[in-house]
C-alpha cells in the first residue's frame, strides 16, 4: 500500500520522502524541508513518533492513515489530519491538497 500511495503522490508532483521509526523520522525533518507528514497508524511507536515530530516542528502538518475506521483517540492534538487505508487513495490525495495545496506536475 505505501508504494500505491508514493506512485500517486509522485504522479501528482509531490516529493516523497520515506523514514522508518521515530529516530529516522526526526533526522529526516531536521535535514529536508518537508510540508506534511503522512504517518502510519499500524506502526507501534505511532503515537510517539508524533509527539515527536510535533515537538520538533510544531507547524508541521501531520496526517495519520489506519486501518481502523474510527480516528485514534490518542492522537488528539497531534495531527491534521486522519484517513483511513481502506477508503481511495485519492481520498488522502484530497486531504493533502486540502492541507498544502495542490502541485502540479509541472511544479515537480
Amino acid at each position: 500500500m505505501l508504494h500505491v500511495r508514493r506512485l500517486l503522490l509522485e504522479h501528482e508532483g509531490y516529493r516523497v520522502l520515506t523514514a522508518a521509526g521515530e529516530h529516522a523520522a526526526v533526522d529526516l525533518l531536521r535535514t529536508q524541508p518537508v510540508d506534511l507528514a503522512v504517518l502510519d497508524y499500524s506502526a507501534s511507536d505511532a503515537q510517539r513518533v508524533a509527539a515527536a515530530i510535533k515537538k520538533n516542528k510544531p507547524n508541521l502538518r501531520l496526517v495519520v492513515i489506519s486501518f481502523s475506521s474510527n480516528f485514534p483517540e490518542n492522537l488528539n492534538g497531534l495531527v491534521d489530519g486522519w484517513v483511513s487505508k481502506t477508503r481511495s487513495p485519492d481520498v488522502l490525495l484530497r486531504r493533502i491538497e486540502q492541507l498544502v495545496g495542490r502541485k502540479g506536475r509541472e511544479d515537480a
